[in-house]
C-alpha cells in the first residue's frame, strides 16, 4: 500500500513539474522600457546680440579723377527671428530674421582737384538686414546660408582748404552669406557668420565744397559677426 502511495506521489510530482516547465516556457518577459533620448529642436523663435569687424570698398567718380576709399571698423547690434525644423526632409531648417547694427566704419582719401587738394571721407553709420536662412541641423549644430534685403546709411564728406560739405544717404541693396550656430543649452545658442552686402550706387551732392553738384558713389560692406541668441 505504501509502495502504491509513493508511486502516485511521484507521478503527481512529475506531472506538476512538467506543467511548471511548460508554463515557464510560455512566459515571455516584458521588453525593457525605451531609453528616452533628448533631441534638440530648432523650431523656436529668438532674440540675440551680435558684433564683429566690418570693412568696405567705396568708389566715387569726381570731376578730376575716380577715387576709392576702404573703410573699416566694427559693428554692434541685435537680431530677432524664428526657425522651423523640417524633420521629414532630414533635419532641414528654414528661418527668417531681422538684424540691425550700429557701425563705426570709415576711411578718407586725398586727391588733386584742379588747383586745390580735396579730401573725401566715407562713413557707414548703420546696417540693417531683412533676410531668410536655410540650413541643415546635426542635432545641436546648424549650418546655414542666408540672403535678403540690405539697408545701410552712408555719409560722405568732401572738403578743401576753403570749404566742406556733407551728404548722407540711406541705401538699399542685397545681402548674402552663411554661418554656423551651436545650441549650448535648450535656450542659449552661439553663432558666427559672414555677410556680404551690396548697396549699389547713388549720387551724393557736395555743392558747398566744389562747383560740381553731385558725384556717383558705389558702396559695399563685408562683415564677420559673432553673437549669442536666447531661444524661447
Amino acid at each position: 500500500m505504501r509502495i502504491q502511495t509513493s508511486c502516485a506521489a511521484a507521478v503527481i510530482a512529475v506531472m506538476f513539474g512538467s506543467v511548471a516547465a511548460q508554463a515557464a516556457d510560455l512566459y515571455t518577459p516584458p521588453p525593457p522600457a525605451p531609453i528616452e533620448v533628448d533631441v534638440f529642436s530648432w523650431s523656436t523663435c529668438y532674440i540675440g546680440a551680435q558684433g564683429g569687424p566690418g570693412w568696405s570698398d567705396s568708389d566715387v567718380k569726381f570731376p578730376y579723377s575716380d577715387n576709392s576709399t576702404s573703410p573699416d571698423g566694427f559693428l554692434i547690434g541685435g537680431r530677432a527671428g524664428c526657425d522651423m525644423q523640417l524633420d521629414q526632409f532630414g533635419s532641414f531648417v528654414l528661418g527668417a530674421l531681422v538684424d540691425g547694427s550700429y557701425a563705426d566704419i570709415n576711411d578718407k582719401t586725398s586727391y588733386p582737384a584742379g588747383p586745390v587738394t580735396a579730401t573725401y571721407k566715407t562713413d557707414i553709420n548703420y546696417a540693417i538686414n531683412i533676410r531668410a536662412r536655410a540650413g541643415f541641423a546635426l542635432d545641436r549644430i546648424l549650418f546655414y546660408g542666408t540672403g535678403g534685403l540690405a539697408i545701410g546709411n552712408v555719409e560722405g564728406e568732401l572738403s578743401t582748404a576753403f570749404a566742406s560739405d556733407k551728404d548722407s544717404k540711406t541705401l538699399t541693396g542685397w545681402v548674402a552669406g552663411g554661418g554656423v550656430e551651436w545650441a549650448v543649452t535648450d535656450n542659449i545658442s552661439v553663432f558666427g557668420e559672414y555677410l556680404y552686402s551690396d548697396f549699389g550706387s547713388k549720387k551724393f551732392s557736395y555743392g558747398g565744397a566744389l562747383t560740381a553738384q553731385s558725384y556717383k558713389q558705389s558702396v559695399d560692406l563685408q562683415s564677420v559677426l559673432f553673437g549669442v541668441n536666447y531661444r524661447f
